[in-house]
């Protein structure tokens, strides 16, 4: 499976064999890609954007979560999952047959996105 690439790019670890692309220099709204093991019951803790609407794209796997309140699910075949700007929200990536790879942008983009994307997935705490 491709993941997209360009000049620039920082990997960051997350933890359990995951981890998540930068891409400083990706055209459009493109900022990450995140990719999570199969074996993998990964969370990402509820928090907000306050400022900014957030663009979720699966490429392979299933993300399931909770966005204002409400069960969502996210797949390849469900199109793009907009979180607008201070909404709660939350994921977990249960363990399954194969792995969870998504794209992620937020807009307007912080100012910080490597520190945003490094807050968001470590500790809950994020860094808008």
């Amino acid at each position: 499976m491709p993941i997209p690439s360009f000049r620039g790019d920082e990997r960051l670890n997350i933890g359990g064999g995951g981890y998540r692309i930068l891409h400083h220099n990706a055209p459009g709204s493109l900022v990450c890609t995140t990719v999570i093991p199969a074996s993998s019951t990964y969370t990402i803790p509820y928090h907000l954007h306050p400022a900014s609407v957030e663009f979720m794209n699966v490429i392979q796997g299933e993300l399931n979560g909770i966005v204002g309140g409400k069960p969502v699910c996210a797949t390849l075949h469900t199109g793009m999952l907009i979180i607008p700007a201070g909404v709660r929200h939350c994921f977990l990536k249960k363990a399954t047959k194969e792995d969870l790879v998504f794209t992620e942008s937020t807009e307007p983009w912080p100012d910080r996105k490597r520190e945003f994307f490094i807050d968001a997935y470590s500790d809950g705490r994020v860094g808008l």
